[in-house]
């Protein structure tokens, strides 16, 4: 299971690295975004936003993180964001372990490859994650 796991882990990540304009466009605003506060510009003084800008300053991490390993930043917030999801999961299976005992966790856990083999292949359509576009 943990072979499984693994494999499908290094799919994501290549299908986020090799193809970073298959995300949504959404992204890619909020890592421009995130990029111009890096470089010291101000929001709504020296460029122009149509939400608030919390959701470009949770995006600013991504972002130097990508001008760091010389990637580009949506990549590197859809990295986050799997890893996000993965830790998630290993959380709900230890919870799952401690409210219904070994045994039931046990079968819970074969969910995880499951849930991660439909995410493989909703990843191959868009790396959306729910996102709604106006």
């Amino acid at each position: 299971m943990s072979g499984l796991i693994l494999a499908l882990a290094i799919f994501h990540f290549f299908v986020i690295v090799a193809f970073p304009l298959k995300s949504s466009i959404d992204t890619h605003i909020f890592v421009a975004a995130a990029n111009r506060i890096l470089s010291g510009d101000v929001p709504y003084i020296d460029f122009y936003l149509v939400t608030l800008p919390a959701v470009q300053y949770l995006h600013v991490p991504a972002a130097a993180l990508g001008k760091a390993l010389g990637i580009n930043g949506a990549s590197v917030w859809l990295l986050l964001t799997w890893l996000q999801l993965l830790a998630c999961l290993a959380l709900c299976s230890r919870l799952a372990s401690m409210a219904f005992g070994h045994r039931a966790a046990q079968y819970y856990q074969l969910l995880i490859p499951l849930l991660l083999a439909g995410l493989s292949f909703s990843l191959l359509l868009t790396h959306d994650f729910g996102q709604r576009e106006h």
